[in-house]
């Protein structure tokens, strides 16, 4: 019990800290404060087409699996950081992408 416990407590604080780096981007907006373990985020100027075309490259590199997402009509993309393993780094490397 105590493994899971600080499983869960280790990906809640992942959260907290890859929302304010996205927060900190100008290019990035936070769609709404993260909910558990779940990051909902817009780049600024991309379309659906845009998250898309990102996610399948990100998917065809085996590098991750970020899925693009709507919030209010409005197409955006979002981290379910469900795997303890996945680091700070991992996930700024996966931004780094957003060009």
């Amino acid at each position: 019990m105590t493994a899971y416990r600080e499983a869960v407590s280790a990906t809640l604080a992942l959260t907290r800290q890859i929302a304010a780096e996205i927060a900190s981007r100008p290019e990035l907006t936070l769609v709404r404060d993260p909910q558990l373990s779940v990051v909902v985020f817009e780049r600024e100027g991309w379309e659906r087409e845009d998250y898309d075309r990102w996610s399948d490259e990100l998917l065809d590199s085996q590098r991750a699996f970020v899925v693009p997402s709507s919030h209010r009509g409005r197409p955006n993309t979002r981290f379910a950081i469900l795997n303890p393993l996945t680091t700070f780094d991992d996930l700024v490397g996966i931004l780094d992408t957003m060009k």
